[in-house]
């Protein structure tokens, strides 16, 4: 609850804003997409062919569950440029028509599907991304 009461007193101190004026989005804060920042039908365009980087998902973080991913930036339908780890679903439809070198995938467009699942228990939003056929 001090988590909401701190985010709350951080939004009023922007207080005084008229319509026009953008009201701040916390999860603009975070430099991964998230499922809040997206939904069905969403269009992304790939920025940059992206990198290879080793995440450790281990709940100690202790380095015991450690697997190299894509991080790739893409740009939003707002025109914001967030990063996304695609699942090994949306790399391989991805792949089958733009190709395995993601090079190949800058400038090229996906379309977004956000699907329920159970993810460590708990029923979650996953991102899946279809490639557009241009």
């Amino acid at each position: 609850m001090e988590d909401e009461d701190f985010i709350n007193e951080l939004l009023d101190s922007f207080g005084g804003q008229t319509e026009e004026e953008e009201v701040p989005n916390i999860n603009d804060l975070n430099t991964f997409i998230t499922p809040q920042d997206v939904k069905t039908g969403d269009v992304l365009i790939f920025t940059n062919a992206g990198e290879f980087v080793e995440m450790d998902y281990s709940l100690a973080k202790d380095g015991s569950d450690i697997s190299t991913v894509l991080q790739i930036e893409v740009e939003l339908p707002n025109g914001k440029k967030k990063l996304i780890s695609p699942n090994k679903t949306s790399r391989n439809e991805i792949s089958t028509l733009y190709g395995v070198n993601t090079e190949d995938w800058v400038n090229k467009s996906v379309e977004v599907e956000l699907v329920k699942q159970n993810v460590m228990g708990k029923l979650r939003d996953v991102i899946y991304l279809k490639p557009i056929k241009e």
